[in-house]
């Protein structure tokens, strides 16, 4: 059975001439270390929900996807996200990226948030390019070590100046959860296992 909806949790928009839609695909991953598997989604009320097997939402969660605030910048919508331990601290980390409305001519983010649901780190994706007034990440990000230094990167496709990739520093022992489009590149839905 589903938790109760909580106040403000309907759609934000369906309408794609006002922002383009939002796929709520589940991702599955022990955030916690507990060794019971979590379930992360992204959704249209402008939130990234995180639901354990109690039915609730624990810590920050859900995260709103913030705006600049600017007029018309009143939501945003979210990815589906990657999970990866980038510490190995046993609370994992969950990469996303955003997309802000038609009509404000701004930029997505990638977002960083810790298990808890608390904002670790969000900078802008650059900004748009061949003729579009906005610019964002709609698909999964994809984490891997692209340039192998040892360190994990984060592949983002964004809607307006192509593949953008950031290394993530300091990861070379992270432990992978989910690290791509429905978990795996086979995108079978589950993650794949060592």
């Amino acid at each position: 059975m589903l938790p109760t909806p909580r106040p403000g949790s309907g759609p934000r928009s369906e309408d794609p001439s006002v922002i383009e839609v939002a796929l709520a695909n589940p991702v599955v991953a022990d955030l916690d270390g507990d060794g019971f598997m979590e379930i992360i989604y992204p959704s249209y009320d402008g939130r990234v929900h995180a639901y354990w097997l109690d039915k609730t939402e624990h810590g920050s969660w859900p995260y709103t996807v913030p705006t600049t605030g600017a007029a018309g910048d009143d939501f945003r919508f979210a990815s589906e996200p990657a999970v990866v331990d980038l510490n190995n601290d046993g609370c994992a980390e969950v990469i996303f990226t955003s997309w802000p409305r038609k009509n404000v001519n701004g930029v997505g983010q990638l977002h960083i948030l810790n298990c808890r649901g608390e904002e670790l780190y969000r900078i802008d994706l650059p900004a748009p390019s061949f003729g579009r007034t906005w610019n964002g990440g709609m698909a999964a990000p994809t984490i891997a070590d692209i340039d192998g230094d040892g360190n994990l990167d984060v592949v983002i496709g964004t809607v307006s100046t192509g593949v953008v990739a950031y290394e993530l520093p300091n990861s070379a022992g992270a432990r992978v959860l989910w690290g791509t489009g429905r978990g795996s590149y086979r995108r079978a839905g589950t993650a794949e296992l060592p």
